[in-house]
């Protein structure tokens, strides 16, 4: 059997439904997502690019302020960075769970 990836944005859906199922409730997330989508010409595209590697909520908040210091070209590159495969799905997860996320080595 094949297990198909469980995507939380679907097609149609406005930017404010794609933040609401990407942020998990979070203030600082749902702030920071809705600027993105809104400042940002390839922001949406990011946002989904998070979707496919399941970083939901809390896991953002960490992988932009701890993980990239609040830096959007580094939020950017490090994301393309985890699609490229190099990093495991576990050891990305595991890293973004932690409250004090430490930088992404390879």
């Amino acid at each position: 059997m094949i297990n198909k990836k469980s995507h939380r944005i679907v097609e149609k859906m406005t930017n404010h439904e794609v933040v609401a199922v990407m942020a998990d409730g979070k203030p600082s997330v749902i702030v920071f997502l809705s600027d993105f989508i809104e400042k940002d010409l390839d922001g949406l595209k990011y946002v989904k690019y998070l979707d496919d590697l399941e970083i939901y909520g809390w896991e953002i908040h960490n992988l932009y302020n701890h993980t990239c210091y609040r830096n959007l070209g580094r939020f950017k590159t490090t994301i393309d960075m985890l699609r490229s495969g190099r990093i495991p799905k576990e050891t990305i997860h595991k890293n973004l769970s932690q409250s004090a996320t430490a930088t992404f080595t390879i």
